[in-house]
């Protein structure tokens, strides 16, 4: 479903962008002025890379301002990692005492229901 979704955005997309490119062929000059650097240009170059910078900027930006999301999700699954060694701890440690209780003959009574 996403590949048929991707081919009916990005098809009309490259069409659109195909026949921009036909229709502004013409050169302009790019005039870096305290330089004496000069270029002829199509106009359809200078928009296209103009959209695509403004599109790798975006993405640049939308990459840090979710830096702090990554961050509380490491820090979110540390703590995770760390809650279920401990339950791996516990549950051993309750394995040995059950074990120490059958072999010295003492009765284990059964955790409560109610505990959380």
């Amino acid at each position: 479903m996403l590949k048929v979704l991707s081919w009916v955005v990005i098809a009309p997309l490259a069409v659109f962008l195909i026949v921009f490119s036909v229709s502004n062929r013409t050169a302009i000059t790019l005039d870096a002025w305290p330089l004496p650097y000069t270029a002829e240009i199509p106009v359809f170059a200078i928009v296209l890379v103009s959209l695509a910078a403004g599109v790798v900027w975006g993405g640049v930006a939308a990459w840090l301002a979710a830096g702090t999301a990554r961050q509380c999700a490491r820090e979110a699954t540390r703590r995770a990692e760390i809650a279920e060694r401990d339950v791996r701890q516990l549950e051993e440690r309750i394995s040995e005492f059950k074990a120490k209780a059958v072999r010295t003959g003492k009765a284990v009574a059964p955790a409560p229901r109610d505990v959380a």
